[in-house]
This record gives C-alpha cells, sequence and structure tokens, in this order.
C-alpha cells in the first residue's frame, strides 16, 4: 500500500480565482489588465488556479482523490482524458 506524504504549509493561501465572489466588468474606455498567469491549474477543476504548490497538492488530494495524480504525465494524461498544460512533468 502507498503512503501519501502531505507537506505541512506555513504559507500564506494564494489567490484561488474558483472561489472569487466579485469580478467587475470593464468598459470599453478601461483599459484591461494582463491575464494572470498560476503556476498551478487543477487537471480536474477548469477554473481551480493557483500559484502555492502545498494548495495545489493539498486540493487535488482532498477533492479528487487517490487515482488522481498532482502531476499527471503523459500516459497519465491519456488515461484519464485530461488536457495538456505543456507542464515539464507531463513527459
Amino acid at each position: 500500500m502507498k503512503k501519501l506524504h502531505v507537506e505541512i504549509c506555513n504559507s500564506r493561501p494564494s489567490a484561488d480565482v474558483s472561489q472569487a465572489s466579485h469580478v467587475s466588468p470593464t468598459t470599453n474606455t478601461e483599459q484591461r489588465e494582463p491575464e494572470q498567469q498560476f503556476e498551478f491549474q487543477c487537471y480536474y477543476c477548469d477554473s481551480f488556479k493557483l500559484n502555492s504548490k502545498c494548495d495545489y497538492e493539498a486540493h487535488v488530494i482532498k477533492k479528487h482523490g487517490q487515482g488522481h495524480p498532482c502531476y499527471p504525465s503523459k500516459a497519465d494524461l491519456e488515461k484519464l482524458g485530461l488536457k495538456v498544460q505543456g507542464r515539464s512533468w507531463e513527459i
């Protein structure tokens, strides 16, 4: 039986855009800010994006459970029908 290693993080929480409660619309006269780039995006939830490795791993483990790797390989992507994100671990 595999043992899961869960790292305890003492960092401040990262921005999770999937939990945003207020988004203000822009008008034609306003300039749009460049879209924020996130280090981690859940392969299983389309809108869960953040910059904290620890929070990302905790989300995948708690929300999706066993059989859903945090860092899927090319074989995992094909097997699970996941969208490629162009990450280094997708080899």
